[in-house]
């Protein structure tokens, strides 16, 4: 049963860890340095986010917002259940963090996180 239960878990880590893509382009394959993450909360959920990334790359008026989050193999938003989970993501993809700080949007504070490639 531990066999089962242990293969099942790297199955479905893997899967997580190579699937994902920004713009057409594997995580781990980023041609970049830096990136920056503005984490988003998805709806009333208090504990789900999506991960909207910065990458320095230029975003035309018309760009769909989907073009800039981590996507799927099939093509869909990456949903993390929360901050730590995704910073754990881009850790496990080659990344590491920077530092973090608030920004203030009206009211609202949004919370963005600095991650390097690790070298």
């Amino acid at each position: 049963m531990k066999k089962v239960l242990l293969s099942a878990a790297i199955a479905l880590s893997s899967t997580f860890a190579f699937g994902q893509s920004i713009n057409g382009t594997s995580v781990k394959d980023l041609d970049t340095k830096y990136i920056q993450l503005t984490a988003i909360q998805k709806g009333f959920s208090i504990n789900k986010i999506t991960v909207k990334v910065d990458l320095g790359q230029e975003i035309k008026a018309f760009t769909a917002k989907e073009e800039i989050m981590v996507m799927d193999a099939a093509g869909k938003k990456v949903v993390f259940n929360t901050v730590v989970d995704a910073l754990n993501f881009f850790d496990a993809n080659g990344f590491e963090f920077v530092t973090a700080y608030t920004v203030a949007v009206g009211q609202n504070a949004v919370y963005k996180y600095l991650l390097r490639k690790k070298e």
